[in-house]
């Protein structure tokens, strides 16, 4: 059986730019100073700025999802890396941020080749970032997201992203049953400050219906340093600038955001009755697992037989790793999935251990994982006892 070898000096840097974006940003230098790096496609949401056009759809444009395995030495490298290629300075262009992870874990024959900065990380790099962020993630049925990400721009939240994946878990024990409920699903984030983390959390409950059985699944992250330039409306602006920008504007001009607390909203939605009788799942643990697509389904399938609950699953491409086919001039990608299970921290240990030891018979080399503690989750668990 394979053996891991237990790293706690890695956070995982998420970043959401436009389309192709990426591509600019993770040059040969840049994927140097990272563990591991995968993108995603997605499309964000826009709402129309007029009030006639309330009745039309929101606007989707294409973005993609980075996700980059970053030693902590070089996390403010890597974050002024994105955000200045990226153009994040621009409102629109995007967001980026980082959450320590508790464990990363490789397997022993895998070498880390990761470059250091030099003089580790910088003080001053991180001044711009901001460490009062929420991550806020929302696993639901195929296209209910859109409507969950139109409310939450209404409530005041920004640029909400929608990817796509599927879940496992609680259809497959449902026997014929199951074609009730779709494997696909969307996976939609928002990163929100922290005032505002709460309300938003249970304008998102309430709109995708989470408290219904089968409708999905809500959970946060703290973001420990972060730069959200993402915004809610198409500009217009006779003015030449967007909310977004006087707001942005106004914290730095305070130093803060504390003065955008809304605590008379946030008491009234804390203290309505169908708020109240919810109960929350607090202090979990996602533990993440990305390997080779084609060998999610019985990593999973391991996973599910040693007692986990669920899982969703996410697809992208390995960054910095194309290879040319043949003599032609075609590069094609290597294709990931990043596997997704939310655990009672006394599982963690268990499950790792069932897909290590399926990874490890079935010869599945490259493959790792990590963890992040999950604060305050959302489901139905079922009527009231």
């Amino acid at each position: 059986m394979y053996t891991l070898k237990k790293k706690g000096n890695f956070s995982l840097v998420k970043a959401i730019v436009r389309k192709n974006k990426g591509r600019d940003i993770a040059d040969e230098e840049f994927l140097s100073y990272c563990h591991d790096a995968t993108v995603m496609k997605a499309r964000g949401a826009l709402l129309r700025p007029k009030w006639y056009q309330a009745f039309l759809p929101s606007l989707n444009p294409e973005q993609e999802i980075m996700e980059l395995l970053v030693p902590n030495d070089n996390i403010d490298h890597v974050l002024s890396s994105i955000r200045d290629k990226g153009e994040l300075h621009r409102s629109g262009a995007g967001a980026v941020f980082s959450f320590p992870c508790e464990e990363a874990m490789f397997l022993s024959q895998s070498e880390e080749v990761t470059k250091k900065v030099e003089g580790g990380s910088s003080s001053n790099t991180s001044a711009s970032f901001s460490d009062d962020l929420v991550h806020i993630i929302c696993i639901v049925q195929i296209e209910k997201a859109s409507a969950i990400a139109k409310e939450v721009m209404l409530a005041g939240a920004a640029g909400p992203t929608i990817s796509y994946g599927f879940g496992r878990g609680l259809r497959d024990r449902l026997g014929i049953v199951r074609v009730c409920i779709s494997p696909e699903k969307e996976l939609m984030s928002v990163v929100v400050n922290r005032f505002e983390a709460e309300r938003i959390f249970e304008v998102m409950i309430q709109i995708g219906r989470l408290d219904i059985p089968g409708e999905g699944f809500i959970y946060t992250i703290p973001i420990s340093k972060g730069l959200n330039s993402l915004t809610s409306f198409t500009s217009d602006s006779m003015y030449g600038v967007s909310i977004p920008q006087i707001i942005k504007a106004i914290d730095e001009i305070k130093g803060n955001t504390d003065w955008r607390s809304q605590a008379d909203i946030a008491e009234g939605v804390s203290n309505s009755s169908s708020v109240t009788d919810r109960v929350y799942l607090e202090n979990l643990v996602r533990l993440t697992c990305v390997a080779i697509r084609g060998e999610g389904d019985i990593l999973i399938r391991a996973a599910l037989d040693a007692g986990a609950p669920g899982a969703s699953v996410a697809y992208g491409r390995q960054m910095g790793e194309e290879k040319t086919m043949g003599n032609t001039s075609i590069k094609l990608s290597n294709e990931r999935e990043i596997i997704q299970l939310t655990l009672a921290p006394e599982k963690v240990e268990e499950i790792l251990n069932a897909i290590l030891k399926k990874a490890s018979e079935e010869k599945f080399e490259d493959v790792y994982f990590y963890t992040h503690v999950i604060p305050k989750a959302f489901t139905y668990l079922g009527p009231p006892k």
